[in-house]
């Protein structure tokens, strides 16, 4: 029997076309699934966000000790939404993989000088997908009330807090004492960075339950600039 090879694959190639769009337009068809009971929800540790979710208005006065001077600080944003993530898909030769639909926390966090809410003093997000736990192989996200919070500076160079502590970045320092004010659950956070003049770089925080940040020490290369919290209000 004689194989036009010109003929099949010819049909194959159009086979081959229209299964791959086929797909294709399943995958782009899928509209995004509406908010559902029975979706996953990722929500942060509640002990977590007592560091970080503060009050707006709140107001910290810290002392410059590279200039000398008060340093006004107003908490200008906390804001902690609830987001939606549709169920996904892909879709490959031979398999179809699939992640299910979750709710999961965004919490961002802005501190401004009270002379000029423009100009930011600190800029802190945290996704709970960074901190999202997956099964493996299935890939399906699991309900949790608790997820570690892990919050990054606005151009997500360096991390800035993290609750619970992990003991590589973030350690717990208990009752600390600040401009002879004590302190009860502190934790510090410590992060080391290059930047592109591949000066080294690094930042310490130390954060208090209902206040945040009691104090603040940042490097570039041999010049260091702490800022310790006098009062707040």
């Amino acid at each position: 029997m004689k194989i036009n090879f010109k003929k099949a694959l010819t049909t194959f190639v159009l086979t081959s076309t229209i299964l791959y769009f086929m797909v294709s337009c399943k995958k782009e068809n899928q509209s995004p699934e509406p908010a559902s009971s029975e979706a996953a929800v990722l929500h942060f540790s509640q002990k977590g966000l007592e560091y970080v979710s503060l009050n707006v208005g709140m107001y910290l006065i810290y002392k410059d000790s590279a200039s000398t001077k008060e340093d006004s600080v107003i908490v200008t944003t906390t804001s902690l939404e609830t987001k939606f993530s549709p169920a996904e898909f892909d879709y490959g030769w031979l398999y179809i993989t699939g992640q299910n639909a979750y709710y999961y926390d965004v919490l961002t966090l802005m501190l401004s000088k009270t002379n000029n809410t423009n100009e930011k003093w600190f800029v802190g997000r945290a996704d709970c997908r960074n901190s999202m736990s997956v099964t493996p192989y299935v890939n399906i996200v699991l309900s949790s009330d608790s997820l570690a919070i892990i919050m990054q500076d606005n151009n997500y160079v360096t991390s800035q807090f993290r609750f619970p502590v992990d003991n590589i970045n973030t350690f717990y320092e208990g009752n600390m004492t600040v401009e002879d004010i004590g302190y009860k659950d502190v934790v510090k956070y410590y992060d080391s960075y290059y930047s592109g003049t591949d000066s080294f770089q690094s930042q310490t925080l130390y954060w208090a339950p209902k206040i945040g940040i009691i104090k603040r020490q940042k490097k570039n290369g041999s010049a260091v600039q702490t800022f310790t919290l006098l009062r707040h209000s």
